[in-house]
């Protein structure tokens, strides 16, 4: 099937990489596959530009070597009120690449701007678990409201919506950064718009990037870093290649260490000790424009959900670990609080949406008839990222083949466009993916409030947003009854009113070379850290 081959693409001639400073054993050249887009913590929307912030940015957590949450900023384990609501973090005296010190009131700052709607945060709704979060993003409360305060100047205290058992893996999160106040309100809004106007308080600094359409940039060791002991390697050399035979035609040459693979490519070397495989919790979706007039007929978009083989996609077309996905929140994730299963196979049953040719008929003549068509002419929207024209055809084909009258165009855009006419609300159909910053489920069904800039089908329901404000509030601390509505918000997304349709698990394959150890991927996605290389 033509739609699912993928040719070998020649590789351009010319260098990888301008010049150098340092030492060539001291510098790894790795690659990604996607640009970054924005290096500010507050309005980063990409797993690219998590992955370049995680490089630049640290939190009050951070991770080790092997992948566990450890102090960052914060020097040690906060003091903690018996309600369990209030933390009080007491700061390492550290410093911005800049020379500025790094303060409780640049982590007031950068939290503020992140809800602040002003500032139009996809990220916004991460920090729901502070006090008073929600309604600042609802416009309904004043920033200043926030539940953080600086108490001097290397004191935080944090005041939480109500207790949370996962609040370190989400103070890890890239959202819950710093920003350097008194530098960003000088440049204003260039902040994040290039690595001239970024400081850094991470292990490395980000040089050399000055917008997405940047092919090269690099990370270079922080001098500032307080735990810059454990950063062996100088400088990392990231090379921006789309295609996935491009990758490993540099990886054979020896001009990469690192390289992301999908497709194909990836067969040649299944065996060879240079590969690696891994699941990450990063989702794919199929999200519907519920605004748009043919798709605010639910028929219609449950037709759709159950049109393509999910499984042909992940083995036939992906190729790259990827496993079908039938619900919001994936396999591994989380345990029940009770009988300790999988989310997933505890949920087997209750909030599915799998492949079914006979559900996908019945739903399409009910679509029909209430539509008073045979023929629906739809757009989906996708981004230029490596594979993803290829998914973009196999899912016109499934959905064209099974549901007979139903043509679908594909309109191919950059990461930053596809973005953009989210947030516009110019699409009908757009496929997009979602990474969490902890294990709470509750990440994957908060997207969908109603002021959330995260919630792309613009879906509006007052029962499902009550159902995330009890999530924070009233069940916070009632673990079997809160898992419950996560249970019923779940499957009111994907089986009641379907505003997105579940299609895969993303599974990352690369390869490394085996003269680099320590070089990590997030738990939560395909994020490289870079912090523990080291070179052999």
């Amino acid at each position: 099937m033509k739609w699912w081959i993928v040719g070998l693409t020649a590789l351009v001639g010319g260098a990888l990489w301008q010049g150098t400073s340092v030492h060539a054993d001291q510098v790894m050249r790795s690659t990604t596959n996607v640009p970054v887009t924005t290096l500010d913590v507050s309005t980063y929307a990409s797993t690219a530009d998590a992955e370049a912030i995680q490089a630049q940015s640290e939190g009050l957590y951070t991770y080790n070597a092997h992948n566990r949450i450890m102090l960052g900023v914060a020097k040690q384990k906060p003091t903690v009120n018996q309600a369990r609501t209030r933390y009080t973090f007491q700061l390492r005296h550290t410093h911005w690449s800049n020379g500025d010190e790094v303060t409780a009131s640049d982590f007031v700052y950068a939290w503020r701007r992140v809800v602040d709607p002003a500032t139009g945060s996809r990220n916004a709704s991460k920090l729901s678990v502070i006090k008073n979060a929600v309604a600042i993003t609802a416009g309904k409360k004043n920033v200043t409201q926030l539940g953080v305060k600086a108490i001097g100047k290397y004191t935080l205290q944090i005041t939480l919506a109500a207790p949370s058992q996962y609040l370190p893996q989400l103070l890890a999160g890239r959202a819950f950064g710093p920003l350097d106040q008194s530098y960003v309100e000088r440049v204003g809004s260039k902040y994040g718009t290039s690595s001239k106007y970024t400081v850094s308080n991470g292990p490395f600094t980000v040089q050399n990037w000055t917008g997405s359409r940047d092919r090269h940039w690099s990370y270079v060791k922080n001098p500032q870093y307080w735990d810059r002991k454990v950063v062996k390697i100088q400088q990392v050399k990231i090379a921006m290649i789309a295609t996935s035979a491009k990758a490993a035609a540099l990886f054979d040459q020896g001009k990469v260490a690192y390289a992301q693979l999908t497709d194909r490519t990836l067969q040649r070397y299944i065996g060879q000790k240079v590969i690696h495989q891994e699941l990450t919790k990063t989702t794919a979706y199929l999200f519907f424009n519920t605004q748009q007039k043919q798709l605010q007929n639910v028929h219609l978009r449950r037709a759709i959900a159950h049109s393509y083989n999910k499984v042909l996609l992940a083995r036939g077309v992906l190729r790259d670990g990827s496993s079908p996905l039938n619900g919001l929140i994936p396999t591994g994730l989380v345990k029940d609080p009770v009988h300790h299963r999988d989310y997933r196979a505890a949920e087997k049953g209750v909030a599915i949406s799998k492949y079914s040719l006979r559900q996908s008929h019945k739903e399409w003549l009910l679509a029909k008839k209430q539509l008073h068509t045979s023929n629906i002419k739809l757009q989906l929207l996708v981004s230029n990222a490596a594979g993803n024209q290829n998914m973009a055809e196999f899912m016109q084909a499934q959905l064209q083949h099974n549901l007979p009258g139903l043509k679908v165009s594909i309109k191919t855009v950059t990461l930053a466009q596809r973005i953009k006419l989210e947030e516009a609300g110019h699409f009908q159909m757009v496929i997009g993916t979602w990474t969490p910053n902890s294990p709470d489920p509750a990440n994957y069904v908060s997207f969908f409030a109603s002021k959330s800039l995260a919630n792309v089908p613009q879906y509006s329901n007052r029962r499902y947003d009550q159902g995330l404000r009890d999530l924070s509030g009233c069940l916070a601390n009632r673990s079997v009854a809160r898992w419950r509505k996560i249970q019923q918000l779940e499957k009111q997304a994907i089986q009641g009113a379907t505003v997105v349709a579940p299609i895969y698990q993303q599974g990352v394959t690369y390869l490394q070379k085996p003269n680099v150890t320590g070089l990590n991927l997030s738990s939560f996605g395909a994020i490289v850290n870079y912090k523990y290389v080291r070179l052999h």
